[in-house]
């Protein structure tokens, strides 16, 4: 059996890279929740409910920080527009972080908003800038086929991020070291990115051509028009529970709710990112090849992927709830009591990133757009009606996970009918 694997991985294709990256992504994520035992019992839920409400933030801008140009480096072909492409993203990026930090300068100024996460808001502009440049770096990266450096950045992101969390609880619960724990991880991926690719990088840099950044704005403008949108609107998805739990409800029970998220953020983090990096990747394979193709790999990897997160979220269901508890302490019952709930999230983000990729190959981005905000409207419709009701908290979360299922199953759909169509002569 491991003779199989250990081939299995070295062969070429769509599941050996999958393999590869995932294998890499639960080490670093076994890695980084090594010291989670430690931590949830030095820190208080409120604590992470602060941390989980400023991550939030940070993730929703984000996207706009390139916006989204790194998902067009695997399709180019030309070294030179790959070079474009990439030095625009990292002046979006730069613009981007010096925008941000004329406004928080003047929220800061003003005394407009009163509210314990406030003052780890200088925190965003530094963690843009960190953030867009690991994006841009990544889809660099993902042209050139460096492989060893996709799957090793994983634990130079996730060893950093553990250790920040954990020095800043034994040094008297620091929960600035907490929030930004994200911000430092990124910050040691890059400068593991940076040696791996110091030659390539040098060159780029080293070009004394100007970067058309317009024309390249011009020639993919269908990633800021639709892709950007539509990628925010999956991320406003995914963070806005948290944003609203840590905003209008109780810090507390965001603390308790991004805890109970953990082990389904451990799938989408290692596995589910892995395998969206491996299907894109070998999405760019397929460019000279027929629509026909396209329909059959997507068909293959649905079925695949589908059976994977299955199995995952029925390990969830069944076991979630007492492991947790005992990694974490009793303190945290309160999340491990939403796990069975949150354990049907895990297909999602599959079939999420699985029919993004796709749809984006076939240039049905307007498809991903309507998807995603029609989606985000529902959600943003459910708590606005529900929040008043007498102890929402738990309702909220099941509608929260309702919604996002049936809304992939609809995207599943939507994904194979416009593939079946752009296959026909």
């Amino acid at each position: 059996m491991l003779k199989k694997l250990t081939a299995a991985i070295k062969e070429e294709g769509l599941w050996s890279l999958f393999l590869r990256l995932g294998t890499a992504g639960v080490g670093s994520q076994l890695l980084a929740l090594a010291v989670y035992p430690l931590i949830s019992r030095l820190y208080a839920p409120e604590d992470f409910g602060i941390r989980a409400t400023f991550a939030a933030i940070f993730m929703l801008v984000l996207p706009f920080s390139t916006l989204n140009l790194e998902f067009a480096l695997p399709l180019v072909k030309e070294k030179s527009e790959a070079t474009e492409v990439f030095n625009t993203s990292m002046v979006v990026t730069i613009s981007l972080t010096l925008l941000l930090s004329l406004v928080i300068a003047g929220i800061y100024w003003s005394h407009f908003l009163d509210h314990p996460v406030l003052p780890f808001l200088w925190i965003i502009p530094p963690a843009i800038l960190l953030g867009g440049s690991r994006k841009a770096f990544l889809g660099w990266a993902s042209w050139r086929a460096h492989r060893r450096a996709l799957v090793r950045s994983k634990y130079w992101r996730s060893g950093s991020k553990g250790a920040a969390e954990l020095i800043g609880g034994w040094w008297q619960a620091n929960i600035w070291l907490l929030v930004s724990s994200q911000a430092l991880s990124i910050l040691a991926m890059l400068l593991y990115l940076y040696q791996q690719m110091k030659s390539d990088l040098r060159e780029l840099w080293g070009n004394r051509r100007t970067t058309d950044w317009k024309g390249v704005l011009d020639r993919y403008k269908a990633y800021p028009t639709y892709t950007l949108p539509s990628t925010f609107a999956d991320i406003f998805n995914t963070h806005f529970p948290l944003l609203f739990f840590g905003a209008f409800l109780s810090l507390e029970f965001a603390g308790q709710f991004s805890m109970a998220l953990l082990p389904v953020f451990l799938v989408f983090s290692s596995l589910g990112d892995a395998f969206s990096q491996a299907y894109l990747v070998e999405l760019g394979r397929y460019s000279q090849k027929g629509r026909e193709d396209i329909r059959s790999l997507f068909v293959r990897s649905l079925w695949n992927v589908s059976l994977t997160a299955a199995g995952i979220s029925l390990g969830i269901f069944l076991l979630g709830e007492p492991l947790l508890i005992w990694v974490l302490g009793p303190q945290w019952k309160e999340a491990a009591a939403m796990l069975p709930v949150l354990s049907g999230l895990v297909p999602v983000y599959f079939w999420s990133a699985l029919c993004f990729h796709t749809l984006n190959k076939i240039s049905a981005q307007r498809v991903i757009l309507l998807m995603h905000l029609l989606r985000a409207m529902v959600l943003l419709a459910l708590f606005l009606v529900f929040y008043q009701w007498e102890n929402p908290e738990y309702t909220l979360v099941k509608l929260y996970v309702g919604n996002s299922f049936l809304f992939g199953l609809l995207f599943i759909g939507l994904t194979y009918f416009f593939v079946q169509k752009s296959s026909r002569p």
